[in-house]
Formats: C-alpha cells, sequence, structure tokens
C-alpha cells in the first residue's frame, strides 16, 4: 500500500505561481531604455523647478529675517535715526551750533563750532 500511494502523490497535479528567471527581448530592452532616458529627464526638470521654487522661497524668507531684525532694533534701541530739515543757530559765546527741526522746532542736535562756523560767507 505504501506504493501505490507515492506512485498517487507522483501522479497528482496542481497549478502554482513560481518566479522564474525571464530573459527580456531586444524590443523590450530598447522600450526600456527610451523609458529610462524619459525619467531621466523629466527627473532633470523636476530637480531644476525644484531649486527654482527653493530659491524664491529663500528670498521670501531673507526678506523676513531682514525685517524682524530691524523692528527688534527698533523695539530694542527704541528710537531709529531719521534725516530731519534743520534750522542751525550759532552760539558763539558757548562755542556750540544747535539743529532745530523746521517742522516741530525740536532741537536734534548740538555740536561744537568747527573752524569753519566762524568763517563768514559772502552770499551773492
Amino acid at each position: 500500500m505504501y506504493l501505490i500511494n507515492t506512485l498517487m502523490i507522483y501522479s497528482m497535479s496542481e497549478t502554482v505561481t513560481k518566479k522564474g528567471k525571464y530573459v527580456f527581448t531586444k524590443e523590450e530592452k530598447e522600450e526600456f531604455a527610451s523609458s529610462l532616458a524619459e525619467q531621466c529627464s523629466q527627473k532633470s526638470n523636476i530637480e531644476l523647478e525644484k531649486k527654482e521654487v527653493a530659491g524664491q522661497f529663500k528670498a521670501k524668507i531673507d526678506r523676513c529675517n531682514s525685517e524682524i531684525q530691524l523692528l527688534s532694533q527698533k523695539i530694542t534701541n527704541g528710537y531709529e535715526m531719521r534725516d530731519y530739515a534743520c534750522e542751525v543757530k550759532k552760539d558763539f559765546k558757548k562755542g556750540i551750533k544747535q539743529f532745530f527741526c523746521v517742522e516741530s522746532g525740536d532741537l536734534i542736535a548740538t555740536e561744537a563750532l568747527t573752524p569753519a562756523d566762524y568763517q563768514t560767507t559772502i552770499e551773492e
């Protein structure tokens, strides 16, 4: 009986899936090469686009960082230097000249007189 069972095992058939080596044809290889070249080209274009976009975002971030730095300085210092139209008043007794804002009349700065300040000018 043992011999009969063994023979029966070898004569039974069933269908299963098993991986095996498949050798591509010349046409298939050419098709793969064409697809590979296309994918390489697309990748290069996408990487270039990524660099451009990254550059644009970097520029936006840099602008924000500059503005943040300026605002931080203003908060820390509590002031900023500005240009004012000023009227100059010279006090020869004290040896100083004072700069008064034309719009507000506020004293903007006081400086020591220079040798040039003592020279008279001739107006035409």
